[in-house]
């Protein structure tokens, strides 16, 4: 499978920075098109961060003026960072990041979304959770996770974590397939198995999963 888009959600923090340094990097490789995607609610102001805390500063009484400044807002930030080589697409839209970034994946027909991995704590995590999670779980296609943080963009090596009682490959593959031949990366494929009358055989795995 040929990844022609990935969607980058974009939140304006410093992980949201390195997760577009990784992007760049990620999409030159795979000769694809990133689209960028930020969020907002009607009762945030455009400098306002992406959390429970920085969500009920007062917003213009024109909504159109609203998305305007979040739309400048993006473009500065992209314009700001990014090589001009790029070939990107930003899209600013209303709602919570995790029912954007699904939407807009969706509607792009995006193969892989790209998305900064930061902790949340305290009555956050407790109420709300991580955007990051939330994506995962309502994605349409296949979500990269990317640590807080990290420095490191060459890949050397990808585990698949095996978590299932048989050895068979109920998934589409097809992505990590196009990321795995494109980065020249070395694929590990790694079950944990409490009941040791279940530990898949290496040739039974490796004969399943030759078969994609």
């Amino acid at each position: 499978m040929k990844i022609r888009s990935l969607i980058v959600p974009i939140d304006f923090t410093d992980t949201a920075k390195n997760t577009v340094d990784y992007a760049v990097k990620l999409a030159e490789i795979l000769k694809s098109k990133i689209i960028f995607v930020s969020s907002y609610m009607t009762n945030s102001a455009p400098n306002a961060g992406a959390t429970m805390s920085t969500m009920m500063h007062p917003a213009p009484k024109n909504v159109v003026s609203l998305e305007k400044l979040h739309k400048e807002k993006l473009d500065d930030f992209l314009k700001s960072i990014l090589p001009l080589s790029v070939n990107y697409k930003a899209i600013t839209r209303i709602g919570t990041q995790a029912e954007v970034v699904c939407t807009i994946a969706e509607e792009e027909k995006a193969e892989l979304i790209l998305v900064g991995s930061e902790s949340t704590t305290g009555m956050e995590a407790f109420f709300v959770g991580s955007e990051s999670e939330k994506i995962t779980r309502k994605a349409p296609c296949s979500v990269l996770a990317l640590p807080k943080d990290s420095m490191h963009f060459k890949m050397d090596t990808i585990g698949l974590a095996l978590d299932t009682e048989n050895d068979e490959n109920n998934g589409n593959l097809s992505v990590l397939k196009e990321i795995v031949v494109s980065t020249k990366a070395k694929l590990r494929l790694v079950h944990i198995s409490v009941k040791e009358e279940i530990a898949f055989k290496t040739e039974d795995v490796l004969n399943q999963y030759k078969k994609n």
